[in-house]
């Protein structure tokens, strides 16, 4: 999880994640959360 958040941070060589970044760091983020606590939801 650290790892897909620290993708999001921006580089010291000014590069900023577009939009299809945040939409693969969202999904992944479902991803992990669907993992983590799946059973307590469903």
């Amino acid at each position: 999880m650290k790892y897909v958040l620290g993708t999001l941070i921006p580089r010291i060589d000014g590069w900023q994640p577009d939009r299809f970044d945040l939409i693969g760091a969202v999904i992944a983020l479902v991803g992990v959360a669907v993992i983590m606590w799946g059973r307590q939801w469903f």
